[in-house]
């Protein structure tokens, strides 16, 4: 069994023996260190997580660990627009609440990508500091962009509608970065109260996020991401959750 409960106090030791790129989440079965490279195991990670299975605060102890490590920049996209307020003034961490702001962080990040991507055409020997997208509540940050873009769309010109795509290009651009993130460093970290295609923005982009962690999910949910028999049962313990690397 894995431990009934983890201190801070015990688990610090883990966060500080990882290397800058190995991001430390937990203790497991026989006290096994459960943890992801972000560099080549799983650049982009995915938490399924229902109500009350521990999201805002496995997202904290990521940014905190990030930000130790020493991570250059973190963009965290909040919808609820309080879930990370902890966490202002922490060196790196940006932290954005509205819409506008939102879309502009998510293709702030594609821009960034796209640069490392033209110096490495030029020097394939470069190595990049860690750029890391958080965001929370995907769910609800889709249905945002979506209502957002067809209020934008709604206020045009037919003839500027027609020339003007439906889809809001912050979700393009996600997509874009799950699909090309990883040598540019790059790192997608996306919360879900549950993970449909359509909340990660389409059956490909949820496809690119290597590592999942689920906690507080259904039978369905469990063989929508994960697919192994026989099902898993989801534990009712605040904090426990399972890791599918993957």
């Amino acid at each position: 069994e894995p431990p009934q409960r983890v201190t801070l106090a015990a688990f610090k030791p883990h966060i500080d023996a990882c290397p800058a790129n190995v991001l430390a989440l937990g203790i497991g079965v026989c006290e096994q260190l459960i943890s992801i490279d972000m560099d080549s195991e799983a650049p982009h990670i995915a938490l399924s997580m229902g109500t009350g299975g521990g999201k805002s605060d496995t997202v904290a102890l990521v940014i905190a660990s990030l930000v130790r490590k020493g991570c250059e920049r973190i963009d965290v996209i909040d919808p609820k627009r309080v879930s990370h307020n902890w966490a202002r003034g922490l060196p790196g961490v940006h932290i954005h609440r509205y819409v506008q702001g939102q879309m502009t962080a998510i293709h702030n990040a594609r821009l960034v990508m796209d640069s490392r991507y033209d110096a490495l055409d030029t020097d394939d020997s470069l190595v990049f500091s860690r750029h890391v997208l958080i965001i929370e509540e995907q769910n609800s940050l889709i249905e945002d962009l979506e209502q957002y873009w067809d209020d934008y769309r709604r206020e045009l010109s037919s003839e500027e509608r027609g020339r003007t795509s439906r889809i809001n290009p912050a979700i393009t651009d996600l997509r874009y970065i799950l699909n090309k993130g990883r040598q540019s460093r790059i790192n997608v970290i996306s919360i879900y109260q549950r993970m449909s295609a359509k909340a990660a923005g389409g059956g490909d982009a949820r496809s690119q996020y290597g590592a999942k962690i689920l906690a507080r999910f259904d039978h369905q949910t469990w063989k929508m991401l994960v697919g192994t028999t026989p099902v898993p049962r989801s534990s009712r313990i605040p904090g426990r959750a399972i890791f599918v690397l993957g």
